[in-house]
């Protein structure tokens, strides 16, 4: 289990790839309703998730950074979405965001939640996905 102030998030990977991170990022990303299809869409929003990384990079003088996302990483279920809403209730309003807890989806469709992290070692999201024919697989 993997404490944030008030979430305990219940993922082995979490709480691994956490472990040597003395601090880390919950982030939520949002792409607008815009007239694009959906492979635009997603890639737009990936471009944004890697330039928040880039930028905390370089605010806090860290080598490298990822993320992580539930739903994506196999042990951390797709359900834990709700938690993030303690971290955000603030932001939710101000962003016009909402979660659907039938569907595990936000509203609008391209919002992506996660957690960002100091690390030195690779890994990727993709890495642990199972999703084929993903249009956002960063998979080598």
């Amino acid at each position: 289990t993997t404490y944030i102030p008030e979430t305990g998030f219940q993922s082995y990977v979490l709480s691994d790839k956490l472990a040597e991170s003395d601090v880390i990022y919950p982030y939520i990303a949002v792409l607008e309703d815009v007239e694009a299809v959906d492979e635009m869409k997603i890639k737009a929003l990936r471009f944004a998730e890697k330039e928040l990384i880039k930028l905390l990079c370089e605010r806090y003088k860290q080598n490298k950074m990822q993320k992580i996302n539930p739903g994506v990483i196999h042990d951390w279920d797709i359900a834990e979405l709700k938690k993030f809403d303690k971290l955000f209730s603030n932001t939710y309003d101000i962003l016009k965001v909402s979660f659907d807890e039938e569907t595990f989806r936000y509203k609008p469709d391209y919002t992506s939640v996660g957690i960002i992290f100091p690390t030195q070692k690779e890994f990727s999201n993709c890495d642990h996905c199972k999703m084929e024919n993903c249009p956002s697989s960063e998979k080598k």
